[in-house]
């Protein structure tokens, strides 16, 4: 299997548990105490999506409200975000650091994150990596842009900022896909590389002779 296809694979994996992890932690009243207002923001756009889908209103009164009740949810979202930020900084960053650059995922498909040609990784590089791959700047700029700016002007950064990190995560995608060594941006930023295990194990074994982009040469 090619090592970009073990990394999607992995990643899904990871992916998954921060997003229990988060989800659990964002569903206790204690620690998000928007939890119950965001709750029935939501339950007026659902409201107002099906008096659209009914012809109850106008495309125009839909799009008002909706805008509306957007920039309202964003709000009362921030404590939801700020605990995604920090499971995704918690796992990516400081618990693969102390795995010396193992998820649970990349244990699963026997990968390691490692210091690019020589040397040791440190936490700076794992932070890094995470703020880059998981969308954590991004975040981070939301939550600054949502209490900072208007409503109207918030609503249209916020577009300009969506449509960014969809082209950036689309050029991790092309740049992985592209390196010899299936590098992405973050990759490149951060000074790291994944490596497969399995590979090596079987490289230094004997039973393959060389390997060649992520892949064993017999």
């Amino acid at each position: 299997m090619k090592l970009i296809f073990k990394r999607f694979g992995a990643y899904i994996i990871d992916i998954l548990i921060v997003s229990i992890i988060s989800a659990l932690l964002s569903n206790i009243g204690s620690i998000n105490y928007q939890l119950d207002k965001y709750a029935k923001i939501y339950e007026e756009v659902m409201d107002v999506t099906e008096k659209f889908g009914d012809k109850e209103i106008t495309e125009k009164e839909y799009n008002k409200e909706i805008k509306n009740l957007t920039y309202t949810l964003d709000k009362n979202s921030t404590i939801t975000t700020i605990i995604s930020i920090a499971c995704l900084i918690g796992y990516f960053g400081i618990f693969q650091f102390s795995q010396n650059g193992r998820t649970l995922g990349k244990r699963i498909f026997k990968l390691q994150v490692k210091k690019y040609k020589d040397g040791n990784l440190n936490i700076g590089n794992y932070l890094l990596r995470v703020l880059i791959l998981n969308n954590v700047l991004f975040n981070i700029a939301r939550l600054v842009l949502i209490y900072t700016l208007s409503k109207n002007t918030y609503m249209k950064t916020y577009d300009y900022v969506s449509n960014i990190q969809l082209i950036f995560q689309l050029l991790i995608i092309v740049s992985m896909f592209m390196s010899r060594e299936g590098r992405g941006i973050h990759d490149i930023i951060a000074g790291t590389q994944v490596i497969d295990l399995k590979q090596i194990d079987e490289f230094e074994n004997g039973s393959n002779k060389k390997v060649i982009d992520g892949e064993i040469i017999k």
